[in-house]
């Protein structure tokens, strides 16, 4: 499913731009329009345009949905002129990025040089976000997987009544059950503040009213008060005996509790959804299971017992990896626009990493399969239980590795979401009779308004200023249009420039002809492939 090209679904890029990017137009507009794939606040961002000393000539912003018009203070005058957004989108990834247009002619000088913003939040915010999102999912993962251990482990839970009593292993078990779901409440409450912040391009957000409140009561927020009440419950039921599916409820609401936010908000949201909330159960009894294989270890329960606890979970953790690789490999394939995007973004390498460290996860879990769970006697402090609880403790450290890259995951963009750069000018010859050359650059060559640079040089490539400008025209002999006669402007010393309107696709026949003399004229022609 990685190997195929998806379409972007689950961030908000930037579609199309009015004036285009890279774009010369012959008049100057009166707005400027942005449509992205998703909808996008402009809580705690902005829309500007600059001009070509970086002074700002637009007013204010109008959002709806997912169209920003961005209106302009009165006429631009020719020049080149730079649109920087920074804004917040609907899965609470800062997306922002910088375009270009000029009106009339680029400026001597190009675009102003910005800096396009980016994750402007200081390091030690985006630390905190990804070390306390870390130990929410790493605690959520274990509370949860460690309960539905306890119900089809060895049957210590009954699914459908009250527990009745508890041994030292199952004292210990809900203690651990208990802290992880207490921790994970904790950290999720804890990282909002850091979350916000980092969102909203540092510590100031934490005092605007205005981005406190859209985050709260968007997807931040809701995923928050969801995982930390149902990571509480889970806690108070298993404190309270409760039965077997009580634990398992608390415990999918929790884990679903992660999936409100995130690249699930945004087109095919229902797949995005139930594949996540998929993956995290199924790694969840991954987690939690080793996690409670490393609790009975020490607890040194009967051998019965042990032996088929391990022989159980063995069976839950071949079933819990197939399904983790699923499930990613459906969100993966929604995510990600192409696979250039697994080594072009952070996000790829990061995606890369992690599923690097889940194949070793799975190799030592296959060697403990085939080699070490048929020699284990059930025997918690024999020679095979002393090796088994090794390479679990190896799994156990590897999947904290695993959950702490799932967090710099859902804080990272998986798309580069700035616009593309301006196009390169196209470069043709025109070969003239004398042996000379008309050398041209057409920006961008495609359907559309073109930018035309012309140089004259003489054979030996020495710059020639003739009597009158050269003239050009264009020709489709094909679709029958032409000749349009673009007329070339001098710039300096044997340089012109022109604007042409090429309105179809194709190769365009470019002639011309430059006046040397009173009674002397030199010509030429060439070819021009215009794009769509």
């Amino acid at each position: 499913m990685l190997w195929s090209s998806g379409r972007v679904g689950a961030h908000a890029q930037l579609l199309e731009v009015t004036p285009a990017n890279g774009s010369v137009v012959s008049t100057a507009p009166s707005e400027v329009v942005l449509r992205f794939s998703e909808p996008v606040s402009l809580t705690g961002g902005s829309v500007r345009v600059l001009d070509d000393a970086a002074a700002p000539v637009s007013a204010a912003p109008v959002l709806e949905n997912a169209v920003i018009t961005v209106p302009l203070d009165g006429p631009l005058s020719d020049g080149a002129y730079t649109v920087v957004y920074e804004l917040v989108s609907a899965d609470s990834h800062r997306v922002s990025g910088a375009t270009v247009f000029s009106v009339g002619a680029p400026s001597a000088g190009g675009a102003v040089a910005v800096e396009v913003p980016g994750d402007s939040a200081a390091w030690p915010i985006r630390a905190g976000s990804a070390a306390l999102t870390t130990l929410a999912y790493a605690a959520a993962l274990a509370a949860a997987g460690l309960g539905a251990l306890t119900v089809y482990g060895d049957g210590s839970r009954p699914l459908g009544r009250r527990r009745a009593g508890a041994d030292l292993l199952d004292r210990r078990w809900d203690r651990a059950i208990t802290r992880a779901a207490v921790l994970g409440a904790v950290a999720l409450v804890t990282a909002a503040p850091f979350r916000i912040a980092r969102i909203g391009g540092g510590l100031d957000a934490l005092r605007d009213n205005a981005v406190i409140e859209t985050a709260l009561r968007g997807p931040i927020g809701q995923a928050t008060v969801v995982g930390a009440v149902a990571l509480l419950a889970l806690a108070v039921a298993v404190d309270q005996r409760a039965a077997g599916w009580v634990l398992l409820v608390a415990s999918a609401v929790a884990l679903a509790a992660f999936a409100l936010e995130g690249h699930t908000r945004a087109e095919q949201r229902a797949v995005m959804i139930a594949s996540d909330v998929i993956h995290l159960a199924a790694g969840a009894v991954w987690l939690g299971g080793v996690a409670g294989l490393f609790v009975a270890f020490g607890s040194r329960p009967e051998p019965g017992r042990l032996a088929l606890l391990v022989r159980r979970f063995s069976r839950a953790a071949l079933g819990a990896v197939l399904v983790v690789g699923a499930a990613g490999a459906v969100m993966a394939w929604i995510i990600l626009p192409s696979l250039d995007e697994l080594t072009g973004t952070g996000w790829g390498l990061a995606l890369v990493t992690k599923i690097a460290v889940v194949l070793v996860v799975i190799a030592v879990g296959a060697y403990n399969n085939r080699r070490v769970v048929p020699r284990f006697d059930g025997v918690a402090g024999g020679r095979s239980a002393r090796r088994l609880a090794r390479t679990v403790a190896a799994e156990a450290v590897l999947l904290l590795a695993v959950v702490g890259i799932a967090a710099v995951l859902v804080t990272r963009s998986p798309i580069s979401t700035a616009a593309p750069p301006p196009p390169s000018p196209t470069e043709v010859a025109v070969e003239l009779s004398d042996g000379g050359t008309l050398e041209l650059a057409v920006t961008p060559a495609a359907v559309g308004s073109n930018r035309i640079e012309a140089v004259l040089r003489d054979a030996e490539g020495r710059i020639v200023d003739p009597v009158d400008p050269p003239e050009l025209s264009l020709t489709q002999d094909e679709l029958g249009i032409g000749p349009l006669d673009p007329e070339l402007s001098p710039v300096s010393l044997g340089e012109y420039e022109a604007t042409a309107e090429l309105g179809y696709a194709g190769d365009w026949e470019v002639a011309v002809r430059v006046r040397v003399g009173d009674f002397e004229s030199l010509a030429g022609t060439a070819v021009l492939t215009v794009t769509e």
